[in-house]
C-alpha cells in the first residue's frame, strides 16, 4: 500500500512504506568519505574513529583466546555471542572504577555503556547476562573497529581465512605477540572470582564481583602494566612481519602518534581541547625548517580539508534554511538561486571585512585579506559557522584560498586534490576561486552552493536509493518536474568542523602513558617524551 500524504510535507517521496527507510544519513554531502576512505587509510592505517581505548586490544584478545582455550563454541555466531555478553560485564566494572581515570560515570569509549549503567544505577545486586550492543553480531569488538585494528597488526586471523592449512570457523590468534598480550591480560584477572567461575556462563551476574576485575584489568590501568603496555606500543608502532608494506603502515601509525604528543607539549590545551589540537598541528605543518617537509604536513593537509568541509556545511545549512522558507510546492530553480544570491549581496560584513555583494572576488579578497591577517585558519572557522551564512562561507573559502596558496606540493596537492564523483576536491574548489576573481561575489555564491551542495547531496541520496536495502531515503531536498522540494522534517544541522580520528589518538596515546592529564589539559609523560625523541621528520 502506498503511504498516505496526509502527514508527509509536500514533495516527500510517496514510496511503499515496507519497501524505503526513511534516515537523515551521516554526511549528506560525502564530504567526510574522503576523508575516511582515501586520506586516512594513508596516514593513519589500520585505525577508526571508535577504537578509542588501547586496553580493548588487550581484552579482546584474551576473550579469543579463552573462547578457543575453554572449548566454548565452534562457529562465529557463538564468538560473537560471548563476546557481546563479556562486553556488558566489562562494562559494569568499568562504569563502577570511580577511582579510575577517565572511567566511572565519565568513561569514554566503553562498548554498552548505556546497558551496563542502567544496570549499574539500579540498584540491584545482580543482572542477568545480555548482550552489550544487542544490534552488533559482534558487539563493540566490531562495531567499534577493534577486530579491523587487530588484523591491521597482524595479531589476528578471521573465520573464513586459510591458517596452516585450514579454514577458521571464528576468529583466532595467530601471532607470539597476540598470545603475549592476551597472557599478560589473563594474569592481571585469572585469579578473580569473575574468571574463575563466571566466565563464559549464562546465570545472573552479582554487580560487585566486577569490581575486582578492574582493580587489575580496567582500561585506564594499562600505564601501570608496564610489560602490556609495552608489547601493545611494540605491536602498534613496529612491524609484526617482513613484508615491505608492514615497515611503512607501522611508522605512519607511530607518525599520527609523535604528531599529537608534538602539539600537546606545544599546547597543553591540545590534548582535550580538539579545536585547540587542530590550530597546533596545523601551527607545526606550515612551519618549514630549512625548507623540509615534516611528518606534521599530511595531517595539516587533512586539518585544511576538515576545515573546508566545516565551510561548505555552513552553506549546506543556510541553503536548507533558506529552501524551507519557500513555497510548499517547491522553488522554481531559478528563483531559489535568486534567493541565494540575495542572501550574499548589498553591504555584508563578514570577517571584521566589509564586502558588497556587486563586488569581483578580488576586491573582497582584498579586504579580507587585511581583516584577517592575524586570525588562525581555527578562529575563521569558527567565525564563519557563528555567522552562518552563505556569504560567510564564500568569505572563508576565499581566506583558505590565500592561505593555502603557499602549499601547492606534496603532501598538500595529494591530499587536497582528493574528491569523489559527486563532490569536488578543495584543490578544484580553490583553484576555481583564484580563476573567478573578476566574478561578483554574489553570483559566485550562487554557484558554490549549487556545485557543493544541492547537486552533491541529490547525486549521492539517489545513490543511497541503490546501496541499501531495503532502499534508504535520506533527501534533505530533490528536484522535481522543474521544481526543488525542500523537506521540513528532516535534520539539516551544520557538522561543524571533523575530527576524524583525533579523539581516537588523544586517548589512545593518553591509555599508553605517553601523556597524562595535567592542569590546562595534559602532559606529555617520560616516555612520551622518548618516542618524540624518535621523531623521523
Amino acid at each position: 500500500m502506498v503511504a498516505s500524504p496526509a502527514d508527509l510535507p509536500p514533495g516527500f517521496p510517496q514510496w511503499n512504506e515496507q519497501d524505503v527507510e526513511y534516515k537523515d544519513g551521516r554526511d549528506p554531502l560525502g564530504l567526510d568519505t574522503i576523508s575516511v576512505d582515501q586520506i586516512l587509510p594513508r596516514i593513519l592505517p589500520g585505525w577508526v574513529a571508535n577504537t578509542r581505548r588501547t586496553r580493548y586490544l588487550s581484552f579482546y584478545l584474551f576473550l579469543l583466546q579463552e573462547f578457543h582455550e575453554r572449548g566454548l563454541g565452534t562457529s562465529q555466531t557463538e564468538l560473537g555471542n560471548f563476546i557481546r555478553h563479556t562486553e556488558f560485564e566489562f562494562a559494569l566494572g568499568v562504569l563502577r572504577h570511580e577511582a579510575g581515570n577517565h572511567c566511572g560515570r565519565g568513561a569514554v569509549g566503553v562498548a554498552g555503556f548505556n546497558r551496563a549503567w542502567g544496570a549499574v544505577t539500579s540498584g540491584a545486586p545482580a543482572t542477568p547476562r545480555t548482550a552489550a550492543i544487542p544490534s552488533s553480531a559482534s558487539g563493540g569488538y566490531g562495531q567499534f573497529g577493534y577486530r579491523g585494528v587487530l588484523v591491521e597488526l597482524g595479531l589476528i586471523a578471521l573465520s573464513g581465512e586459510q591458517v596452516n592449512g585450514s579454514t577458521l570457523s571464528y576468529d583466532r590468534l595467530i601471532s607470539d605477540r597476540a598470545r603475549a598480550i592476551a597472557s599478560r591480560y589473563r594474569s592481571d584477572v585469572a585469579s578473580t572470582t569473575w574468571y574463575r567461575d563466571y566466565l563464559g556462563g549464562d546465570h545472573d551476574l552479582p554487580i560487585g564481583i566486577m569490581d575486582e576485575v578492574v582493580d587489575a584489568g580496567c582500561l585506564c590501568l594499562l600505564p601501570q602494566h608496564t610489560a602490556e603496555r609495552d608489547a601493545l606500543l611494540t605491536a602498534i608502532t613496529t612491524p609484526g612481519g617482513e613484508h615491505p608494506t608492514e615497515a611503512s603502515r607501522s611508522a605512519r601509525r607511530k607518525h599520527a602518534m609523535t604528531v599529537v604528543l608534538s602539539a600537546i607539549a606545544q599546547n597543553p590545551r591540545a590534548a582535550t581541547e580538539l579545536g585547540e589540537l587542530r590550530r597546533t598541528i596545523w601551527s607545526l605543518g606550515t612551519a618549514k625548517p630549512d625548507g623540509r617537509v615534516t611528518v606534521f604536513e599530511d595531517w595539516a593537509a587533512l586539518i585544511a580539508k576538515e576545515y573546508y568541509a566545516a565551510l561548505v556545511g555552513v552553506a549546506w545549512h543556510h541553503l536548507n534554511t533558506i529552501g524551507q522558507t519557500g513555497p510548499h510546492d517547491g522553488w522554481a530553480q531559478p528563483a531559489l538561486f535568486d534567493a541565494v544570491r540575495l542572501s550574499a549581496s548589498g553591504k555584508l560584513s563578514c570577517l571584521g571585512a566589509t564586502i558588497h555583494g556587486a563586488d569581483s572576488l578580488t576586491s573582497a579578497t582584498y579586504a579580507l585579506t587585511v581583516a584577517t591577517e592575524e586570525m588562525h585558519p581555527e578562529d575563521v572557522i569558527q567565525e564563519v559557522r557563528k555567522d552562518g551564512r552563505i556569504a560567510a562561507s564564500l568569505a572563508g573559502m576565499m581566506v583558505l584560498a590565500q592561505r593555502l596558496a603557499a602549499y601547492d606540493g606534496p603532501p598538500w596537492s595529494e591530499t587536497l586534490g582528493l574528491g569523489t564523483r559527486a563532490q569536488s576536491s578543495v584543490a578544484r574548489t580553490l583553484r576555481r576561486l583564484r580563476e573567478e576573481d573578476h566574478r561578483p561575489f554574489c553570483d559566485v555564491a550562487a554557484r558554490l552552493t549549487d556545485e557543493l551542495v544541492l547537486r552533491p547531496h541529490e547525486a549521492l541520496a539517489t545513490a543511497k536509493l541503490g546501496w541499501y536495502n531495503p532502499p534508504m531515503h535520506s533527501f534533505r531536498f530533490r528536484h522535481e518536474r522543474g521544481r526543488v522540494y525542500f523537506f521540513r522534517d528532516r535534520d539539516i544541522s551544520d557538522r561543524g568542523v571533523g575530527a576524524p580520528r583525533f579523539s581516537a589518538l588523544q586517548t589512545m596515546t593518553r591509555d599508553l602513558g605517553l601523556w597524562r592529564d595535567a592542569d590546562g589539559g595534559g602532559q606529555v609523560t617520560a616516555d612520551g617524551a622518548h618516542m618524540l625523541q624518535g621523531l623521523v621528520a
